[in-house]
């Protein structure tokens, strides 16, 4: 009974997706619509369903469960639950590609909490299979007491030891992924209530006090101002030429190498010594202009005397 129960899940699971694509919404689309006059319902009414991505999921840890923790008694669910893997995959499929709207971005969480809850069916599975498999006769009789204390039976208890051992080993390395960081921070939130550690918080160096304490013994920030090394470059390019403040001036000094302030004077001696030399070659070239203008003219009263 329990395995026709699983199997009928898996039907529906695999088929609801399909038979609503092909036949309910076609016929919810034709029964609103046959008396519908306005465009924006008719819009409204042939716009495809959105494909829910919780609710499969869903279904498939159903599945996916019941087949893990019941295998152990019906190994014959380890068949069904791979054709209900491939049938799922086509028919989502099917399902999304041809009866849904465009989804929206999903992130991973979905998948990764439904990963994460994997482990716990394994779980189950080994309590079903100890609780199936498991000697339910408390009541030993003195003929099994002396045959379990023969020496058959004595050899055989490392044997199981090792077994146990093993055991443990692979349940904690597939449930320390679940509960191990659940673990570690109960074991630091007791040791912070005990006051063996504190807050990473309460450790935190703000970087004023990490600069006066001289802990940044590197660059502080990789801006080209912040570094010594490009200092007059930084100066060079917040250079304004209209600031004639003489205190802005000996403010932007360099504390290192040839002063720019210096090169800065030097450049505007030598543009006023070009700039006045440009002046004194306007001005002759006016004057030869006036001159030759005057020589012009007498030429021409010359000429009309005549």
């Amino acid at each position: 009974m329990l395995v026709i129960t699983i199997i009928c899940q898996i039907a529906c699971s695999v088929a609801l997706p399909v038979l609503w694509v092909l036949t309910v919404d076609p016929l919810i689309r034709w029964f609103f619509c046959k008396d519908t006059h306005s465009q924006e319902l008719l819009n409204e009414y042939h716009v495809l369903p959105e494909w829910t991505l919780s609710l499969r999921v869903a279904e498939t840890l159903v599945v996916v469960f019941c087949v893990l923790m019941y295998s152990s008694g019906f190994p014959v669910l380890y068949i069904f639950g791979a054709i209900y893997c491939a049938c799922a995959f086509w028919a989502d499929k099917y399902a999304l590609l041809r009866g849904s709207r465009k989804p929206p971005g999903y992130t991973k969480s979905a998948i990764e909490s439904a990963v994460i809850m994997c482990p716990f069916a394994v779980l189950f599975h080994l309590l079903f299979t100890i609780w199936l498999f498991g000697n339910q006769d408390s009541s030993l009789t003195l003929e099994l007491r002396s045959v379990a204390r023969s020496t058959p039976i004595k050899a055989s208890y490392h044997t199981r030891n090792t077994r146990i051992y093993y055991a443990t080993v692979i349940l904690r390395a597939l449930f320390a992924p679940c509960i191990g960081n659940r673990l570690n921070q109960l074991g630091e939130a007791g040791l912070k209530g005990l006051g063996i550690i504190r807050d990473a918080e309460q450790e935190t160096v703000t970087l004023t006090d990490a600069r006066e304490r001289g802990d940044i013994k590197n660059l502080l920030s990789y801006r080209m101002s912040e570094n010594p090394n490009y200092e007059e470059a930084v100066l060079a390019l917040k250079f304004d030429p209209d600031a004639g403040d003489k205190e802005a001036k000996d403010a932007r000094k360099s504390q290192k190498g040839v002063s720019f302030t210096s090169m800065e004077e030097g450049l505007e001696r030598a543009m006023e010594k070009q700039v006045h030399a440009a002046e004194n070659l306007f001005s002759s070239a006016i004057q030869g202009c006036a001159y030759f203008e005057t020589e012009a003219s007498d030429l021409t009263t010359g000429v009309n005397d005549r």
